[in-house]
């Protein structure tokens, strides 16, 4: 959090052409200084964000050039009518709106970019006609609190770039389109800051960080999950699948055991259950003795037995991600686009309904990080079938 007045040596930045200094307690008066060293022609242009600190009045001298912007909403300027009328810069605004003004300057022509390693135009940087290779990363929002991303595409990229430590105009909202929940599914591009490339550092860290789900966006937002991050022309030197783990024998080992470690945990809190309540039984269980039941618990599903030959091609071999005593696991793809994990028992394996209703019940309060989450369950057409979340 700064707190102070705004450093005057910011006017010794010839090359400045971007400061966001929001959501601070910067106090005093709103510089005048900060451009006037800075040359401003053609379509060069200044963001100053002081958004949302506690700025009181502005110089004097104040008088900005037309290409430089000022963003003052959230100040106590904004209501000190003793001032010059400032009302157009106490406007909320978004920096991407300011940093993307260029591709609304129709006389504006860019030379096209190169066309090895997909060079793109930065539809948001704000030096214009910058061409650079961007990362692609595809992003579902899984509750978000709005029915319409427009209004909150600005806030959106504000927070997704300060989590992931990039600067605002590296975020670009490609498109999106809602989904029936209501989700939010939509692709980014994300663009190098000053250079027309990544390093392979700063790629690795970004795909660990949204691949780890290390940053948590805002309540309105909601929880995200990430459907898919594209190399693209970096993929040739990014660190392969076996150096880092990450092939898909492992992973298929890693679920099998999260999986397997939420059984081990569930069968011993059920045998203490069992024990507790002197409920000591034996019966043999065969195939066409199991029963329809009902189990109704928050966030967990129950599925038809179609609904999972359909998701895993009819349980195709090429589907199966692993194998253990109680049954094979498969990667599947439900209707509505959800990736699971779903585990089918073997014949020998089946429980009691009553076992197996007791066994979904406790799996759905297992909740850590190492272990994989419920999201439903089959017992229909004799078959017991679990659902678990799916993230590679």
């Amino acid at each position: 959090m700064l707190n102070g007045t705004v450093p005057l040596n910011f006017s010794g930045l010839p090359n400045l052409q971007l400061l966001s200094v929001e959501n601070n307690r910067l106090d005093g008066a709103v510089p005048s200084t900060i451009w006037n060293d800075i040359v401003l022609t053609g379509n060069r242009s200044l963001v100053l964000n002081f958004q949302n600190n506690t700025l009181k009045t502005i110089t004097a001298a104040f008088n900005p050039p037309q290409n430089v912007t000022v963003m003052l909403y959230g100040n106590p300027v904004c209501g000190n009518s003793s001032v010059a009328p400032i009302d157009s810069l106490c406007q909320p605004q978004s920096v991407n709106q300011q940093t993307s003004k260029q591709q609304q300057d129709s006389s504006l022509i860019c030379s096209p970019c190169p066309s090895d390693k997909n060079y793109e135009y930065n539809p948001s940087s704000p030096i214009p006609c910058f061409c650079a290779v961007p990362l692609g990363v595809g992003l579902r929002l899984k509750s978000p609190g709005i029915t319409d991303f427009n209004p909150y595409e600005g806030a959106f990229g504000d927070s997704t770039t300060s989590l992931l430590k990039l600067y605002v105009y590296q975020l670009h909202v490609e498109h999106y389109i809602w989904e029936v929940g209501p989700r939010l599914n939509m692709h980014l591009k994300l663009f190098p800051s000053n250079t027309s490339l990544f390093n392979m550092s700063e790629v690795v860290r970004l795909r660990h960080v949204l691949a780890g789900w290390e940053i948590t966006l805002p309540d309105i937002f909601g929880p995200y999950e990430l459907l898919n991050f594209t190399l693209g022309s970096y993929a040739d030197e990014y660190p392969n699948e076996a150096s880092s783990g990450l092939s898909k024998t492992a992973m298929g080992g890693i679920l099998a055991s999260a999986i397997a470690a939420a059984f081990a945990l569930s069968a011993v809190a059920t045998v203490l259950i069992m024990r507790r309540r002197s409920r000591h039984r034996s019966r043999t269980v065969s195939k066409r003795s199991l029963s329809r039941f009902s189990v109704k618990i928050d966030g967990v599903r129950c599925f038809k037995f179609e609904e999972m030959a359909r998701a895993t091609n009819n349980f195709d071999l090429l589907a199966q991600v692993g194998q253990g005593g109680y049954g094979k696991v498969y990667r599947g793809t439900l209707d509505d686009g959800e990736i699971v994990a779903i585990k089918r028992a073997h014949e020998d394996s089946l429980q009691g309904s009553k076992e197996f209703c007791t066994e979904i019940e406790l799996l759905s309060r297992l909740h850590h990080r190492n272990l994989v989450s419920l999201v439903g369950y089959c017992d229909e057409a004799d078959e017991q079938v679990h659902l678990f979340c799916l993230h590679y």
